[in-house]
């Protein structure tokens, strides 16, 4: 009986290619702007602000992330149970993050009740009274995480080159625990006064009706105040070569985290860097997997991602690893390396990454809630409005020199900074 299974890549039909959305950019009243996908047969709808940071606020963590978890803990007119009700009835939830160049908030509701959810979201973000009660809660409980996380390989291993790489730049962000317990209420009214009450959001709607247009106006009115945008951060350069560890005994594994160079403001370098980066370790089937955990069995998974801001863009490859095997691993991945800097993929290689990144894609932008974030993370990143439909193309046109190509200029072991703990 023949397998069911492909032995080869199949040949993909390029006019199968996704829709690629793309944000209408619109201007309120008072000339702010705001990007828009209008409605589909989603009944979803999801409004994100994205608040950037300055240089003074990039460093500090730990004010920004309490600061975003006091948000709707209650409010000048309603408490936090009261307000979650109001939510709950809404069927609305709203997410909260904070990254190291900005923070974002984002309500999702059915889109005939956006009239409805849209003031308590408006509430959330104007008129928390963050509680010193919730704040001394919050506050034991980072400290607890804080601690508990100091015991992590992978936390320690993540702090350490975090320090050394972001070091003498504003994206450094000062993660000790003494800081920590300093933390005042006052520091997260600070942060909450200069990043979000004095400065106006980059906004971005999907999913939403078009009657609906006037009342998503008077929302934007309401929460961008005429202030200016902060300051652009400046370009981040990568520091050179270095190995770093942190001890700890009696841990059986070790946490090892690499990193090196990668493109920043070149399209072309930039998608042929990806196609690679993937084809080295960033899927189940690549090089790194194949030899570090199928054949030598060092670890239980290892990865490499492309890790990009606006100030700054490089690679990282993670990895936990059997104690004693940390040199013999940065071994294998010197020898991926360079045996994908000086030969040629195979073809058929070529293809199997190809059909990973096209599903992949097409994943990416199934649903409306989907669309709307990996839009709103490439419009973030100042990515071209057909960035999309450039990258899927790459795909089915990028060749082996080019992948050896980006590989020599890009992985060279001479380059990396290797991070470990344990």
């Amino acid at each position: 009986m023949p397998s069911p299974f492909p032995s080869s890549s199949p040949a993909i039909d390029l006019s199968q290619a996704p829709d690629f959305p793309a944000f209408q950019t619109l201007l309120l009243p008072n000339g702010k702007p705001w990007h828009v996908l209008l409605h589909s047969q989603n009944p979803l709808a999801k409004i994100s602000l994205r608040y950037n940071l300055d240089a003074h606020w990039t460093g500090r963590p730990f004010p920004l992330n309490t600061l975003v978890q006091l948000l709707g803990e209650g409010t000048k007119t309603k408490t936090a149970q009261e307000w979650n009700a109001d939510l709950d009835r809404c069927g609305a939830f709203v997410q909260k993050s904070a990254n190291r160049e900005s923070l974002t908030f984002s309500l999702i509701c059915r889109s005939q009740n956006l009239e409805k959810a849209l003031p308590l979201f408006r509430e959330m973000l104007l008129e928390s009274i963050l509680s010193p009660e919730e704040f001394s809660m919050q506050k034991e409980l980072q400290i607890s995480d804080f601690m508990q996380e100091s015991e992590q390989v992978s936390e320690q291993a993540r702090r350490l080159s975090s320090g050394y790489l972001f070091q003498n730049h504003p994206l450094f962000q000062d993660e000790r625990l003494e800081i920590l317990e300093d933390l005042s209420l006052e520091d997260v009214h600070e942060a909450y006064k200069h990043c979000i009450l004095s400065q106006s959001p980059t906004a971005y709607a999907s999913g939403i009706l078009l009657e609906s247009q006037s009342i998503l106006e008077d929302f934007l009115a309401a929460v961008s105040p005429s202030a200016p945008s902060p300051s652009a951060l400046p370009l981040w350069q990568i520091p050179e070569k270095k190995e770093l560890h942190h001890s700890m005994p009696g841990k059986s594994q070790q946490a090892l985290r690499v990193v090196g160079p990668a493109p920043f403001g070149s399209l072309k370098d930039e998608l042929d860097f990806r196609f690679m980066l993937v084809l080295w370790g960033g899927y189940f089937g690549s090089r790194l997997m194949k030899n570090i955990r199928e054949e030598k069995g060092f670890t239980y998974g290892i990865s490499a991602s492309p890790m990009r801001l606006t100030s700054a863009s490089y690679w990282m490859v993670n990895t936990q690893i059997n104690g004693d095997k940390k040199n013999e691993t940065l071994q294998e991945m010197r020898l991926e390396a360079e045996r994908l800097i000086t030969q040629s993929a195979s073809e058929q290689e070529m293809e199997t990454v190809r059909n990973y990144l096209a599903g992949s894609l097409a994943r990416s932008l199934d649903g409306v809630l989907n669309r709307h974030d990996r839009l709103m993370t490439l419009h973030g990143l100042g990515m071209p409005a057909d960035y999309l439909t450039q990258y899927h193309q790459h795909l089915f046109s990028v060749n082996p020199d080019q992948v050896r190509r980006s590989a020599e200029r890009y992985l060279n072991p001479e380059t990396w900074i290797c991070a470990s703990a344990g």
